[in-house]
């Protein structure tokens, strides 16, 4: 925003239709490559694109699509080395939808294999006191 041009106000109600439309087009904007510059750009606060695609299906669809396409834009600058790999690694599952379920995948996985491991000692610890 430069400084010729007023702030503008934000709205006390927000069109999701609205900026749904406007946040994939946004998205396939080349200078696109996070969530927060589409926010700052509104005058929004980020987490209401969280909350409306919490809300709305049709919202969470738009903002499904811009990220995906802000994923597939920062993979192509870091393989070009026009993102930093730090900046790409900070917010990688937050774009990239693949590696997000594959880390949820593992997350489980190992979540699960705690849950046992920590039966396996109870149950190993309540047989030893039923033998003493």
């Amino acid at each position: 925003m430069s400084q010729d041009q007023p702030l503008k106000r934000r709205p006390r109600e927000w069109d999701r239709d609205l900026i749904a439309d406007e946040l994939i087009e946004w998205a396939k904007l080349d200078t696109s490559v996070n969530l927060n510059g589409f926010c700052a750009s509104k005058l929004m606060p980020a987490q209401k694109l969280s909350q409306f695609a919490n809300e709305c299906s049709q919202f969470r669809e738009a903002y499904h699509i811009a990220k995906t396409i802000l994923s597939e834009r920062r993979e192509s600058k870091l393989s070009k080395q026009e993102l930093h790999v730090k900046a790409y690694d900070l917010n990688a599952r937050v774009y990239d939808h693949f590696l997000d379920e594959k880390h949820t995948q593992i997350s489980k996985a190992e979540t699960q294999q705690a849950v046992d491991a920590g039966t396996i000692a109870k149950n190993l610890a309540a047989g030893e006191h039923t033998q003493k």
